[in-house]
């Protein structure tokens, strides 16, 4: 997301099974639903 919730606009969207890599730029949050996060 583009700011803080109630506040912006989706820069994009996946629905993914399994193992997903994404990169968030400074200034972006990143909301999740229904998944788990594991560090490598």
């Amino acid at each position: 997301m583009s700011g803080p919730v109630g506040n912006s606009d989706i820069v994009d969207n996946a629905i993914f099974s399994g193992r997903f890599q994404f990169t968030v730029q400074d200034g972006q949050y990143l909301k999740l639903s229904d998944a788990t996060i594991e560090q490598q």
